[in-house]
């Protein structure tokens, strides 16, 4: 029996055999689908993700994104990881900064062309597959999928190595008394959606990732709001923070009002600590800084003040959200935003933007009834939403030279059905037209 300690869910089991000389750790990871919310009403994506499991075949791990953090004690120089592929698509893993052991070298198409840093594990593997790393270095790491990596690590398929020289200490000189991994990546839904519904490709709705456009940007995993992100602290503390850059844009840490060391970056530490505020990320970076924190709470921003946007998903650009495409036309390419579907009127990107039904042709924003309560008018109109504002404006006539149309009210909610919109200031005139104007909240 070789002797190894074994890293199990939950827990390290680390097993002892008389005159041992090196140790290893060993992760069972599963390579999965899994549907995730996307920030600010979004909606639901589908992702690629990495679990963590008992052992190969269990499946009590979840899937998530980031993967596991999968954390090697100190004192141990080699590193398994079995995998396990429930994906449709072959998978495999690379640890850049970490030396692969022997016959893990890239995989090539017939033209000599790379396209898998290392050996890959097909789609619904019967047995693992696996992945060693020997002379393990100390330091924090980016773990992620070799396979088509620009576009599988978008997707989800990456997480996190940490491998500590001895406890408390990420390297023999930098000893910390806790520490914070901070996730940095982003998404754009577009690429999920295109790969889920092989419409990624040559000829497809995304013909490659030149076209990758992020507009989701996360910290651990999480929507990071207006490029914020904090935590309660205590003062005196030395707090070692794990900067990771999983995404494909550069990211600006700024550590507010504070300066910290930097130690180390992709593993390797600086001949000199630096000491500063803020540094640059770029794509697939790893960096280490060391804090003493002064405060009761420590705050991290993104100088590039990225958010996250309002916008419903809308892969093909074309004006029309995703869901109201897949709901009405059962796809999420299949309306034309300029075409009358329904015959009544009304193009489907007016429907979209009244919210009414561009399969009914019965189902049109129209004025259904006026009536006179003295010096008021009510204006009831027909076919509105809830989920819609509506404006209503008025003019003496129409004939040439009455004058511009005027409003009369603001932006009022609707309700489901009809709408009733008031004009309190009614004139003595024989003739006034109405208009609506109907608008996104």
């Amino acid at each position: 029996m070789q002797n190894k300690s074994i890293l199990a869910i939950g827990a390290a089991l680390t097993i002892w055999l008389p005159g041992a000389g090196a140790y290893g750790a060993e992760f069972f990871l599963r390579a999965a689908a899994v549907t995730n919310t996307l920030p600010n009403n979004g909606g639901q994506i589908l992702q690629w993700g990495f679990a963590r499991d008992s052992a190969f075949g269990a499946l009590d791990g979840t899937v998530t994104v980031p993967g596991p953090t999968l954390t090697v004690p100190p004192g141990d120089t080699t590193l398994t990881i079995h995998m396990d592929n429930d994906l449709p698509d072959t998978v495999s893993v690379v640890i850049p900064g970490q030396t692969p052991a022997a016959g893990q070298a890239p995989v090539r198409n017939a033209d000599g062309r790379i396209t898998a840093f290392t050996f890959e594990t097909p789609s619904g593997n019967a047995a693992p597959v696996d992945y060693v790393w020997s002379n393990l270095r100390p330091g924090s790491y980016l773990y992620h999928s070799a396979s088509h990596p620009a576009v599988q690590r978008p997707l989800g398929l990456y997480g996190a190595m940490i491998h500590d020289s001895q406890a408390g200490a990420a390297y023999s000189n930098v000893t910390y008394d806790r520490d914070i991994l901070l996730f940095f990546s982003e998404l754009d839904p577009r690429l999920n959606q295109a790969v889920n519904q092989a419409e990624f490709g040559p000829g497809k709705m995304m013909t490659s990732t030149v076209d990758y456009k992020p507009g989701y940007y996360m910290v651990n995993g999480e929507a990071l709001t207006n490029g914020l992100w904090s935590a309660a602290a205590t003062p005196g503390e030395r707090i070692l923070f794990r900067l990771i850059n999983a995404g494909s844009r550069t990211r600006l840490p700024l550590l507010h009002g504070a300066y910290a060391q930097w130690v180390a970056e992709d593993g390797s530490l600086y001949p000199f600590r630096r000491l500063q505020y803020s540094l640059i990320l770029p794509a697939h970076k790893t960096a280490d800084v060391l804090l003493t924190n002064t405060a009761a709470q420590v705050t991290w921003y993104d100088r590039r003040a990225v958010s996250n946007p309002p916008q419903p998903l809308d892969s093909n650009d074309n004006g029309l959200p995703d869901a109201w495409e897949e709901l009405w036309f059962g796809g999420f390419t299949n309306a034309v935003p300029d075409a009358d579907s329904d015959g009544d009127g009304f193009s489907n990107m007016q429907e979209y933007v009244a919210d009414t039904q561009p399969l009914n042709a019965q189902s049109f924003v129209r004025i259904a009834e006026i009536h006179a309560d003295g010096v008021q008018q009510r204006v009831i109109v027909g076919s509105t939403s809830a989920d819609r504002v509506y404006h209503l404006f008025s003019r003496d006539g129409l004939q040439y030279g009455i004058g511009p149309w005027r409003a009369v009210s603001g932006f009022e909610a609707g309700s489901p059905g009809t709408t009733t919109l008031m004009d309190t200031n009614t004139p003595p005139v024989r003739v006034r037209a109405y208009k609506i104007e109907v608008d996104l909240p």
